[in-house]
């Protein structure tokens, strides 16, 4: 009994997913041409919903607030509204909201207590910035990444995610049959077994050749059919997942100016902390295979597995005329994680003592099906990985065995890292959108949002990969069209900047021990720095990754804020930030001051180099609260560049005697 409820629901599963891929999200679009909105009113001081009855006006319409502190109004013609809220002790709040027709607008209002009588309250949201001094200046810039021809995308690495047919599929066996039954059963069936993958207990079969010319069943169709079977206990279509690349511009191999990618995120500060040889941590690179007599990686490298042959030689043999453009696409991905650097020749890599583990689960096309994908994770898990590097995406729900592989990789403390996908597009895209999976959009050397890639509420964040029409980011490669022992080229897409936050992580275990998936994500998301919306947002996750400001752990609950003179002596109390970066300074007193942020990175009381600082101008009125609309910007301090933006000027020293912790 329950087996056969089990297999119905997964026949209605693989049904639903055939009926919304075919008719898509057009049979949910709303014809009334109303608008609605929802929201949650938030006290700004403890970042809690408010506790208090309020009321919300939309225009001339009010609505209460609920004990939870959210609101819900309809009906609403598109345009633009004031909202307003007004509640007993705080101080009211107007902001504009854009109403769309047929859609629902979510908005948070924070609102702060009415401060005390002569006195000003200011509310407001800060970021801790990447090192852009560091940047290559225009100058300094090689010859050749000025010379590079005009971008053009050799081919869209994720569309065909959607449109490809998979030749195979996934089955699982019911549970009391045995091997050899099932076997027969297929057979009789007219499917031949290519794999028996142990870990996930997945089978991977197709029909036979002769079958095949008689059947014009679909893969989800076969998949129900086989559903049904008493010796079956699941089957699904395996589809295929692609590595998610951009073009390939071979070029010279100097750090110092080649690897922009390296300076946008702060590493050469990162380094100064952790280079990663206090505790060596196991990447494994689950992609196209790697080629293992690179001189910039040989000595990084352990032993590996290929799933594609079925041994444990990973290595990758791309096609002339793959995807790519003959280039390996693995070779790139752990070059950026951990080419040997400091070694007078070739490229850095994030981690300098990282060991790469290189699995080969995509084919020379750079092409696998996510069974394979989900063995490969599995296999790098029970083999001591400690974090499991993913640029690869497909954009059909890859089925349970990925599921799982996913959740067993989690379950053991193991850390997975994927692009978030190529298609330009905010449809999730797998595994990135898998629960325990930090998602990794990519961004250009302006921190924009590359063109190709993918958003949406799965990112978690940002990492450079590359602008679509100039700078790629440069790493160890191997060509099949120009195989040569050592080459180095650029190439773009989320698959370059999956590698960067890996490599991250990496220095962050090496330099803190081990610590929990939950508990990574959420430092590189509260450490990131802020390019959206304040705070997390559906184009950038959290932001564009930190690594120094990772690695040292300078979440922004440890920075202060407070009001300053242009005298430089304090005319606030000082309070500390919280950790989703906001920050709430009352006792203010009125006139034109600066408001002033510092984190102690070394925390040893002075403002130093390597802390975070920063200040902007502030126009305070007495007994009124100011919404700052600009995020502060906490920039790291170097005592020694005095003409820097983040430079601190001597008047700025003094500091509030005492704190308060939000």
């Amino acid at each position: 009994m329950g087996a056969t409820y089990k297999r119905a629901v997964q026949v209605i599963t693989i049904l639903v997913l055939v009926a919304v891929t075919a008719f898509g999200a057009g049979c949910f679009s709303g014809s009334t041409g109303y608008g609605y909105l929802r929201g949650t009113t938030i006290d700004a001081f403890t970042g809690e919903p408010l506790a208090v009855k309020a009321t919300v006006y939309v225009g001339s319409r009010y609505t209460l607030v609920t004990y939870d502190g959210t609101f819900a109004t309809g009906r609403l013609s598109p345009g633009t509204y004031s909202l307003t809220v007004s509640a007993s002790g705080y101080a009211e709040r107007t902001i504009p909201v854009v109403i769309a027709a047929s859609k629902t607008t979510h908005v948070d209002v924070k609102v702060a207590e009415k401060p005390s009588a002569g006195h000003a309250t200011i509310v407001g949201h800060a970021t801790l910035v990447n090192d852009p001094h560091t940047y290559p200046q225009p100058g300094a810039v090689s010859r050749t990444m000025l010379q590079q021809r005009p971008f053009s995308l050799v081919s869209d690495p994720t569309a065909t995610a959607v449109t490809d047919t998979p030749q195979s599929l996934q089955v699982r066996k019911a549970p009391t049959v045995s091997d050899e039954e099932f076997r027969a059963a297929l057979e009789a069936q007219g499917y031949v077994i290519e794999d028996y993958l142990p870990l996930t207990q997945v089978y991977v079969v197709r029909p036979s050749d002769t079958q095949a010319r008689t059947l014009s069943a679909t893969p989800e169709s076969l998949s129900i059919d086989l559903s049904v079977l008493p010796a079956v206990d699941w089957a699904y279509p395996d589809y295929l997942a692609h590595a998610t690349t951009m073009a390939v511009e071979p070029n010279d191999p100097l750090y110092h100016t080649d690897q922009w990618h390296y300076r946008a995120i702060s590493l050469p500060r990162a380094w100064s902390v952790q280079q990663g040889f206090t505790r060596p941590v196991t990447v494994a690179v689950v992609d196209t295979g790697i080629r293992p007599e690179h001189p910039d990686l040989a000595a990084s490298i352990v032993d590996g597995r290929d799933f594609v042959d079925g041994d444990n030689d990973p290595t990758d043999w791309p096609f002339m005329n793959n995807r790519m453009n003959g280039a390996s696409h693995g070779t790139h991905v752990a070059g950026t994680i951990a080419a040997l650097t400091n070694n007078a020749r070739g490229v850095a890599g994030v981690n300098w003592f990282a060991r790469i583990m290189p699995i080969r689960a995509l084919d020379g096309n750079g092409n696998g099906p996510f069974s394979r994908i989900a063995e490969a994770i599995m296999w790098a898990v029970d083999n001591d990985a400690d974090i499991i590097n993913l640029s690869l995406s497909g954009a059909v729900e890859p089925g349970p065995a990925l599921r799982e592989s996913v959740q067993y990789a989690v379950s053991q403390g193991v850390i997975l890292v994927a692009a978030a996908g190529n298609s330009s597009s905010s449809i999730p895209e797998y595994p990135a959108s898998l629960p325990g999976v930090i998602s990794v959009a990519a961004t250009g050397i302006e921190n924009n949002l590359a063109g190709y890639s993918n958003y949406g509420p799965s990112v978690t964040l940002a990492a450079p990969g590359g602008s679509e029409r100039d700078f790629g980011v440069y790493s160890t490669g191997y060509s099949a069209k120009d195989p040569r022992l050592e080459d180095y080229f650029h190439m773009k897409g989320t698959s370059m900047a999956t590698p960067h936050v890996s490599g991250v992580i990496s220095l962050i275990l090496a330099e803190h021990g081990w610590m929990s998936p939950e508990e990574v994500a959420e430092l590189l998301c509260d450490t990131a720095q802020d390019l959206g919306d304040d705070g997390r947002d559906d184009i950038y996750g959290a932001g564009l990754v930190n690594a120094y400001a990772a690695v040292t752990r300078s979440t922004m609950d440890r920075a202060r804020f407070w009001v300053s003179g242009y005298d430089g002596n304090p005319v606030s109390s000082g309070y500390y930030g919280r950790r989703d970066r906001s920050f709430y300074v009352e006792d203010a007193q009125p006139g034109d001051h600066l408001l002033v942020g510092w984190l102690d990175v070394d925390d040893d009381g002075s403002i130093d180099t390597g802390d975070f600082y920063g200040f902007a101008p502030v126009k305070l009125s007495a007994d009124k609260v100011l919404y700052m609309q600009e995020r502060l910007e906490l920039h790291p301090y170097d005592s020694s560049r005095t003409a820097s933006a983040a430079s601190l000027e001597p008047w700025m020293l003094n500091v509030p005697a005492t704190w308060i912790r939000n």
